[in-house]
């Protein structure tokens, strides 16, 4: 985790975002949004597999964000994990950012 600038935190994650690994994202989720009101910046550019269990995790964490007042921003998703993110909708609860 790195503070990213006024009212943000950008948090970073690799490869595979499944059933094995997204309790742990969650953690390390929860622990940002209880910092901020503001943004929580995701950096996807690494994950290579998005499961239920990991889209799960990031609508939670967003609804977590939404009612503190701030938001979660998902960066950089690979192409295989943007289409996760668009067939599940996770763009309606989330900012989806390609940069």
């Amino acid at each position: 985790m790195a503070d990213a600038g006024p009212g943000r935190i950008r948090l970073w994650v690799a490869g595979d975002v499944d059933l094995a690994t997204a309790d742990t994202l969650a953690d390390a989720l929860d622990r940002a949004v209880a910092q901020t009101t503001g943004a929580v910046e995701l950096d996807l550019s690494e994950v290579t597999f998005l499961d239920a269990r990991g889209v799960a995790v990031l609508v939670r964490a967003a609804a977590a964000a939404g009612t503190r007042g701030g938001l979660l921003r998902l960066v950089s998703p690979r192409s295989s994990v943007r289409r996760v993110l668009e067939l599940t909708r996770v763009a309606a609860v989330c900012e989806v950012r390609p940069e």
